[in-house]
């Protein structure tokens, strides 16, 4: 554990700059310190990708859009306690770092004006955002001073990601998420021929929005089709997240949880999850299962000691079956009732015929409500083109 924390004073803060850094030079040791200015036509991006959420104009007039100071401590004496709101990822907050905000904040007669990190965690995502170096790489790649730095950087990929290097770097340092399949051409092609998208699973998808900058390509909320600049180019990907019935719930958990890093720093699925998810998806998300999935189930088979003795719909459904069973999943209908749903495939499965399969709240809201309000909403826009008429 580094110790490593972040305090940010925003511009208008600042009128209190000399007290606030002496504050914390008593208390901590400062590593660097660094005035920071972000494009003006960036600042709100900037400001929304770094709080992963919604920023009012009203909240920036209060903070100032305006240069900021980063200041990096390390904190010799830290006090962690347990995280009771759960707000930071590793369930520990420092609460030294927690104490020195806010007495930071009566000194600058404006909570807003001041930020602070208050897990290690935390510490390395902002970070990373921030300096596009995860902590690691920032303490390799400078020399610890307290004296003031002046720099020009947007947060990272604020523009659009320079190549997929970069972009999974980030990722690795800011989400939970592993690339469901067809990473075997990453990262010299973005996608496998006949496979046009780059499949992923979040834990937070609202997090994954931000800090990727993907642009949804639907405004229907359950479509996982999104864009993300990379290399000059809108690369789609498709944003799956925990509870969204792609998979068993629990089965996406496990996904996330038994993910491993390969040989190009990119997290992947483990080899038994990889086979099993994509003899589901072959079987359960496609209308048929084509020649090149074929292939590379018999080929991933190999990989975990899996015989499989036949590539028919029956056979393979009995295989996909058994593991179901061993770990309790379920087959589930996707909340996004656009997606496809081999229904002929799923009665054959005699798991399903035993158990069924499970629908979310979300699938009838989708399935059953939302048409109706779509309609409603298209008549409403209708008469009130006639009567305008």
């Amino acid at each position: 554990m580094n110790n490593l924390f972040l305090f940010i004073i925003w511009e208008n803060g600042r009128v209190r700059q000399k007290q606030v850094l002496a504050s914390l030079k008593a208390r901590f040791e400062v590593i660097k310190i660094y005035d920071i200015h972000w494009s003006p036509s960036l600042v709100m991006t900037n400001f929304e990708r770094l709080m992963q959420r919604r920023i009012t104009k009203r909240h920036v007039s209060k903070i100032g859009d305006g240069n900021f100071l980063l200041i990096i401590i390390r904190d010799k004496y830290p006090k962690y306690k347990a995280n009771i709101k759960g707000n930071t990822s590793n369930g520990q907050i420092n609460m030294r770092i927690s104490e020195t905000e806010k007495m930071l904040r009566h000194i600058v007669k404006n909570k807003d004006c001041i930020y602070a990190t208050q897990s290690n965690h935390e510490t390395n995502r902002k970070l990373s955002l921030l300096m596009g170096v995860n902590i690691v790489d920032f303490m390799y790649s400078i020399q610890p001073s307290d004296q003031i730095e002046y720099i020009e950087r947007d947060l990272v990929g604020a523009v659009g990601w320079e190549n997929i290097e970069q972009f999974f770097y980030i990722l690795n340092n800011t989400l939970d998420y592993v690339v469901l399949r067809n990473w075997e051409c990453l990262p010299d092609d973005f996608t496998i021929e006949g496979h046009g998208d780059i499949d992923i699973l979040v834990r937070n998808e609202k997090d994954a929005l931000w800090v990727t900058g993907a642009q949804k390509m639907s405004s229907y909320k359950d479509d996982a089709a999104s864009l993300i600049k990379i290399g000059g180019m809108n690369i789609p990907f498709d944003i799956r997240r925990v509870g969204d019935n792609y998979y068993d719930k629990n089965w996406e958990i496990c996904m996330l949880e038994c993910r491993k890093l390969n040989k190009n720093s990119i997290y992947v699925q483990d080899d038994v999850n990889y086979f099993y998810s994509l003899l589901y998806h072959a079987l359960i998300q496609k209308n048929e299962i084509t020649a090149d999935y074929k292939g590379r189930l018999q080929l991933l088979a190999g990989n975990i000691d899996v015989n499989i003795n036949s590539l028919k719909v029956l056979q393979l459904l009995e295989l996909l079956d058994k593991f179901m069973c061993m770990f309790h999943y379920k087959y589930v209908r996707p909340n996004n009732i656009y997606a496809t749903f081999n229904e002929a495939n799923i009665q054959q499965s005699e798991y399903a015929k035993k158990y069924g399969v499970a629908k979310s709240l979300r699938y009838r809201w989708n399935y059953h409500i939302r048409p109706i309000k779509v309609i409603t909403y298209r008549i409403i826009k209708l008469l009130s083109r006639l009567v305008n008429i």
